[in-house]
């Protein structure tokens, strides 16, 4: 077949014409129009490792591809038809994949011309070439996202039905062009909808499905037969099958596993890593009939270079991703707890795991904060579900209590320095370094640094936070509260708390009074006052230095004892005693 993929040079685009398709032994045409929206460089080496040399790239000129035969390129918008009609009628194509949208749900509220030009004439001008040229095969790239970023359909005041972006607006249109061209003209439309919605849970700590019911309400009302409706969104295990599809079916009319089918297939993502990429993790398939779930699995092989696991049911599917973030939330609430417990004993939480991890078969879990919208929330899926069918699970809600609570633990501990350092804790500045869910990292969703500042707040700080990754807008949107846009000088607060590992903050100068606090969450300073694995470094290091000093010359430690005693505290005062006794 001959194929026509738009935006080309974008992530999906890429995988798909440079690789995928011409793996299968079709003759592709990539398209693209190389704007800007981000990193260009980016566009152009994806352009390169598939034969398209950037110097070589002129507007409406074909391309060939220096390595791949049966691949060709051009620079393109599709607002322009005349020129797209001219390519259509050239190339004669037998499909056409078009990728090509504007992105970005806030950048559509401030440059609307950008969707409508791209997002809607481009679409059009697809659907006209596709129609004039006889070309019946169209695969387009929809989207179930009809809010603001940070503010997705989480309750009946989200009407989906009334989208409030621009993007959104798009992809409706979209959607509703297709249908209608498919209906009129015959033209065969993509019959595989993939949906990927947020399941936060609410104030109980219960399953909030709104956004996945929503979604599947607005499916239904479109769905046509022989659709494949793909749920990524977590849940617990028969949520597709028990909640979704009687929703699809009542919608649309038609009858589950006859006229329409279901897969599941669920998100796997490790946010801020540059190794681990979506290709690069194997990715779990499932399908509600044997058949559906070969084609499910073919469809994410075609983009996953790490493969795939095809799962036998989608409860198997569904169970798989839910366990895979409470065994990571149980394993870290155990170390979390080892480090309340040594913490108490004055030992070292990380060289306890480092020795014990030694040993090969020793899993390598870190103290911390547990946030974001995934391990911090699934273990609460599996824990509904299992209720429901009357068994009460111990270790999983002990396990999310205590991360639950570690926030808190560590307010508590910043307040109980500050004490001992003599600080008049109502009214104290403290300054928060990072607040988003991890390092490098821009995401806010359910990040933990909030419980930290909440109790710091109720015990009476004033709180500064700054972080270079987070986005002003939507922490205010999302916690009311106000970043600052730079970081002030240090000796202008009480405590220092570093919160996110940043690369940012590692190289910071922090020079400090003997009244400031130090607290370093992630161990990352190479100097502070307590982490959560170390607890009074500074006192430990003191400690250390006048034991070598006296072992070296007591009769100057003898002399200056009385000195000592004033300034030192209880246990460094008996510590000189053993000593000048001995």
């Amino acid at each position: 077949m001959k194929i026509l993929v738009t935006s080309a040079a974008g992530f999906i685009g890429s995988h798909l014409a440079a690789n995928k398709l011409l793996e299968r032994g079709d003759e592709v045409v990539g398209l693209d129009c190389i704007n800007d929206y981000y990193d260009i460089n980016v566009k152009y080496g994806r352009l390169a490792r598939a034969g398209i040399q950037q110097q070589q790239i002129e507007y409406n000129k074909i391309l060939q591809s220096e390595s791949q035969p049966n691949y060709n390129f051009i620079k393109l918008v599709l607002v322009d038809k005349e020129q797209l009609m001219r390519l259509f009628a050239e190339q004669q194509f037998d499909a056409v994949c078009n990728l090509a949208a504007q992105a970005g749900v806030r950048y559509s509220l401030t440059n609307p011309d950008a969707y409508i030009e791209s997002n809607i004439i481009g679409f059009t001008n697809i659907l006209e070439a596709c129609r004039h040229h006889k070309v019946n095969n169209l695969s387009y790239a929809s989207s179930f996202v009809y809010g603001l970023k940070g503010a997705l359909p989480f309750s009946s005041e989200h009407n989906v039905e009334h989208p409030i972006s621009l993007y959104a607006a798009s992809k409706k249109t979209n959607e509703l062009m297709a249908h209608t061209y498919f209906h009129l003209f015959g033209i065969t439309t993509c019959n595989i909808c993939i949906v990927t919605v947020p399941t936060p849970i609410d104030k109980n700590k219960r399953p909030d499905l709104t956004s996945l019911i929503k979604a599947s309400e607005t499916i239904g009302k479109t769905q046509k037969k022989e659709d494949i409706v793909i749920y990524e969104s977590t849940v617990y295990p028969g949520a597709t099958e028990e909640d979704c599809v009687p929703i699809l079916e009542h919608y649309s009319g038609l009858k589950f596993n006859q006229d329409f089918y279901c897969g599941y297939s669920p998100e796997r993502i490790n946010p801020g890593d540059k190794v681990h990429t979506v290709t690069k993790i194997k990715k779990v398939t499932s399908g509600s009939i044997s058949e559906i779930a070969q084609k499910v699995d073919a469809l994410y092989k075609a983009v996953i270079t790490a493969g795939t696991h095809l799962a036998p049911t989608i409860k198997v599917a569904e169970a798989a991703k839910v366990i895979d973030n409470s065994q990571r939330d149980i394993n870290i609430a155990f170390v979390n707890e080892l480090a309340v417990i040594f913490n108490k004993m004055n030992i070292n939480t990380h060289d306890v795991l480092a020795a014990a991890g030694s040993k090969w078969n020793f899993l390598p879990f870190k103290p911390g904060l547990v946030g974001w919208h995934c391990i911090g929330v699934d273990p609460y899926y599996l824990t509904h579900k299992a209720q429901e069918l009357g068994y009460n699970p111990e270790i999983i809600p002990a396990g999310r209590r205590l991360n639950d609570g570690m926030g808190i633990y560590v307010a508590n501990q910043i307040i109980k320095l500050m004490i001992k350092k003599g600080q008049t804790i109502d009214g104290a500045n403290v300054v928060v370094l990072g607040i988003t869910f991890k390092e490098n990292c821009p995401d806010i969703r359910n990040s933990k640094v909030i419980d930290v500042i909440n109790e710091l707040q109720d015990f009476g700080c004033n709180i500064d936070i700054y972080d270079p990754w987070a986005d002003i807008t939507e922490v205010q949107h999302e916690y009311d509260l106000t970043l600052l846009r730079k970081l002030h000088t240090f000796s202008d607060y009480a405590a220092i708390v570093l919160a996110v590992a940043h690369d940012e903050y590692k190289t910071l100068d922090i020079k400090l009074n003997q009244q400031q606090v130090v607290y370093d969450i992630k161990s990352v300073l190479t100097e502070a006052d307590a982490t959560l694995s170390i607890k009074m470094i500074k006192k430990q290091l003191i400690r250390w230095n006048i034991w070598q000093e006296v072992s070296t010359n007591r009769r100057i430690f003898s002399g200056m004892l009385v000195v000592t005693m004033f300034t030192l505290s209880d246990k460094f005062i008996r510590l000189g005693k053993e000593l000048a006794a001995s």
